[in-house]
């Protein structure tokens, strides 16, 4: 898999636009730069250090922050001193999802990790958006004691060495580094840093966002230990158990929201005393119209577009899925194909559940 210039271009003017997470006041750049103006850094001698023997700028950095996540990538970045040339750079430690490990020590500057085009562990340094030139980890090592996908970063930089890199893209499209001539180098000292970044929106203390040890739920954001604790394909030591839930009543689960909520048994028609029991990823629970997407449309009717369940009886139990292949139609739930009341229709599953909707099989072509 190659890094496409409109996925990292999209990624980092984010950032720009002051869409990225937790955005510091003085990123440097500005939205309306090119972000891949091959931009020499300001100052000639700014990564050279004449009492260097090696002609490298001696760097640390400070103020480690969750810079944005998606659902194939996670980047962290911390502000690099001294300042470049009078102006302010950052290291990003950004993560591409691959099949590959991403915990114990690996070498920078080789095997997928030698070039920004295809690094799924990559160390590098840029001003503000200005992509067409950075730093990129040519040696030294990166070691990960967990997953940093999981919003953990427990991580040490050894004898870490940026070079300077121009960043153009080839013939596929792919973002490549090529080391300038001559260019410019910085030794970053020794780093470790073991830190939560919980999600925009956590109330909740810090230490306690994917401690492993409690589901907290009612603190503004999903808390990951409320989900599957084993990933898959599951390690087989790891136990399954879920987590104790902080914050719930009894009775109570805790949502992809981050919020309580009462259950119900949709199959069974055990009801909810207030709301209407439908059901999500986390499984039958007390559903707020107004808040989780319930339409007022009866099976066979069109949803308002963008809501999910429909159909509700006189019971208060959402019999429907609105369809938004089909005009969103209000379909009727089911199990398997035995379900579905008209013939030729089949059970259309839905992701991460054990249940979907009815739907009729698709035209026939010619």
């Amino acid at each position: 898999m190659s890094r496409i210039i409109s996925i990292l271009l999209a990624s980092l003017l984010l950032l720009a636009c002051g869409d990225s997470v937790d955005e510091p006041s003085d990123a440097g750049g500005d939205a309306g730069t090119d972000p891949m103006d091959a931009r020499v850094p300001p100052d000639d001698d700014a990564g050279r250090d004449a009492g260097d023997p090696d002609g490298c700028v001696d760097v640390t950095v400070e103020n480690w922050r969750l810079d944005n996540m998606d659902d194939v990538s996670i980047r962290y970045r911390a502000r690099i001193s001294p300042e470049l040339g009078g102006e302010p750079w950052d290291l990003y430690l950004d993560f591409q999802r691959y099949d590959t490990e991403y915990v114990g020590t690996f070498p920078l500057g080789e095997g997928q990790d030698d070039n920004f085009g295809g690094c799924a562990r990559c160390v590098v340094a840029f001003f503000g958006t200005m992509l067409g030139r950075g730093y990129f980890a040519s040696e030294g090592t990166l070691e990960l004691r967990e997953d940093p996908f999981t919003q953990k970063l427990d991580a040490t930089l050894t004898d870490a060495r940026l070079i300077e890199v121009t960043i153009e893209a080839d013939a596929t499209g792919a973002l490549i580094s090529t080391p300038v001539p001559g260019g410019a180098c910085l030794d970053l000292a020794v780093t470790t840093v073991d830190q939560n970044f919980p999600s925009p929106g956590w109330t909740c203390p810090n230490e306690q966002f994917n401690d492993d040890a409690v589901c907290h739920c009612g603190c503004g954001a999903w808390d990951p230990d409320c989900g599957e604790q084993c990933p898959f394909p599951p390690d087989p030591s790891c136990d399954p158990t879920p987590l104790p839930v902080e914050g719930c009543g009894d009775g109570e689960i805790c949502t992809p929201e981050g919020m309580c909520s009462v259950t119900c048994d949709h199959p069974t028609r055990v009801p909810c005393e207030s709301g209407v029991c439908g059901f999500s990823a986390d499984g039958d629970r007390c559903l707020t119209p107004s808040r989780d997407r319930i339409d007022s449309a009866a099976l066979g009717e069109l949803c308002t577009p963008g809501n999910f369940m429909c159909g509700v009886d006189s019971e208060s139990f959402a019999m429907g899925i609105c369809d938004d292949l089909d005009e969103w139609l209000c379909r009727p739930i089911c199990f398997s194909d035995a379900d579905c009341p008209i013939a030729g229709e089949s059970c259309y599953t839905l992701f991460t559940s054990d249940r979907g909707f009815c739907r009729p099989p698709p035209p026939s072509e010619g």
